[in-house]
């Protein structure tokens, strides 16, 4: 479902990623394996700029989701909260108070169940929004999940996530969300999406995991754009 597309590509790093504009909402049906047990089935992306008008984004679970799939609920703001829907389980939230106003990233996680709603929606609260429902096939366990503020100064977009205890055959999801509009590339990692708007940039990126403490996912900017160096970066690690 597209609600208002500018750019929509793929690009191509360890696996397809999806670059947009601000102003989209869309779903991809992404089918990508990522270790003998653990698929990711889709990913939703949307996301609300000060500018644009509307009061709540669908995020939409994979049209062929299962009973027992698990949907894992990235959501970011700027300039106030987003609030995590009661059918989702927190996980994580990390926020970043500086000169502005805050950056904040949630996650969390629900079961997919047979017949509840495949849709969530998710009231704008904030000037500006981002939300990603990634739908995961296999994964039945959060085993760990850190955040950072300013890893790494940020300044041309680059982060790093901390390091999470892992499962073997799991999976590790991370998120970088920049106060500036970079178009992160993230290292070592299949990139779901590098999403920006106007101001602001979110990347995705999703690895199988071997067991014991993760490595540190690091994210650059694909332009030179300076800025605050005000960013986050988080990492989750599912079994």
């Amino acid at each position: 479902m597209i609600k208002s597309l500018l750019s929509f590509f793929p690009f191509i790093t360890r696996s397809s990623a999806v670059e947009t504009e601000w102003a989209v909402e869309d779903l991809i049906e992404n089918n990508l394996k990522i270790s003998e047990d653990i698929e990711v089935v889709s990913t939703y992306y949307g996301g609300l700029h000060g500018e644009q008008r509307g009061a709540y984004l669908d995020a939409e679970a994979s049209k062929s989701v299962k009973e027992g799939d698990l949907l894992l609920l990235v959501l970011t703001s700027s300039g106030g909260y987003q609030t995590i829907p009661p059918e989702f389980t927190p996980i994580l939230t990390t926020e970043l108070k500086k000169r502005r106003n805050n950056l904040t990233v949630s996650l969390a996680y629900t079961k997919y169940t047979k017949g509840s709603s495949a849709i969530t929606r998710l009231f704008r609260e904030s000037d500006n929004m981002f939300a990603s429902l990634i739908t995961l096939r296999g994964a039945e366990v959060v085993i760990d999940a850190k955040g950072f503020i300013d890893p790494a100064g940020g300044l041309r977009g680059y982060a790093f996530t901390p390091r999470v205890k892992t499962a073997e055959e799991g999976c590790l999801v991370t998120a970088f969300f920049y106060r500036e509009p970079h178009k992160a590339l993230i290292d070592d990692q299949y990139q779901l999406i590098s999403f920006v708007n106007k101001t602001e940039g979110l990347a995705i990126g999703i690895s199988e995991t071997y067991g014991g403490c993760s490595k540190r996912i690091k994210a650059r900017g694909r332009k030179e754009i300076k800025g605050t160096g005000e960013d986050l970066a988080l990492a989750v690690a599912l079994y």
